[in-house]
């Protein structure tokens, strides 16, 4: 299983538990357990997702901790294979928004998935962050490419000068229209010219090092 890099195939499901309204802490235990698989998976030599719960039983006795850490790989087990997301009752549904669009952009967001390809670690992202961003402008009354302005474009990232979407959604919707460029043309790169410059913000973590 290429459970390598999972830190950031998870980026798109962080997002979208942030956009939905789940606490803190729940986000800090999905981004700890995808830390703690990515750290582990030479160790205990896992070929498949299957493979990491009977590590969990072995690793934690006690039957509320190992419930709560299979739930939680569980989540992330739905999000990697089949792009699927938690809605807050059976821990995953179907891709955020993505049922709810329009013919155009639902074929736009299939080209970019299929594009991008499954197996490259932005294939989930990509998908996850155009269904998000065709759905916003749906919201808006903006059903299809020709009616996209760079005005609207702007107001799914950003309201009142105020950020609505970070660098890492943003970078996976460039990503995935790029993708698209050799079938759509021009459409596309006029859709791309208007994506926002929002920087990547990172914590600046200080280091201890030997006199």
């Amino acid at each position: 299983m290429d459970i390598f890099n999972l830190n950031e195939k998870v980026e798109g499901l962080v997002s979208y538990l942030q956009e939905t309204g789940y606490s803190a802490m729940y986000i800090g235990y999905v981004k700890k357990m995808a830390e703690w698989l990515s750290e582990n998976a030479n160790h205990y030599k896992w070929q498949s997702f299957s493979d990491v719960e009977p590590t969990l039983k072995e690793l934690w006795s006690n039957k509320y901790t190992y419930r709560n850490k299979v739930r939680l790989l569980r989540v992330i087990c739905q999000y990697i294979e089949n792009g699927l997301l938690p809605d807050g009752c059976k821990h995953y549904s179907k891709p955020h928004h993505y049922e709810l669009l329009g013919a155009e952009y639902k074929d736009v967001t299939d080209m970019a998935f299929n594009m991008v390809d499954r197996r490259c670690k932005f294939s989930i992202n990509v998908k996850y962050a155009l269904s998000s961003f065709f759905f916003r402008l749906q919201e808006m009354g903006v059903y299809s490419f020709e009616s996209i302005t760079e005005d609207a474009v702007l107001e799914v990232f950003s309201k009142d000068r105020k950020p609505k979407m970070g660098h890492s959604l943003k970078y996976s919707v460039e990503y995935g229209l790029k993708a698209c460029l050799p079938h759509y043309g021009k459409s596309v790169e006029r859709i791309i010219a208007y994506l926002p410059s929002i920087p990547n913000m990172r914590k600046n973590i200080q280091y201890l090092t030997e006199q």
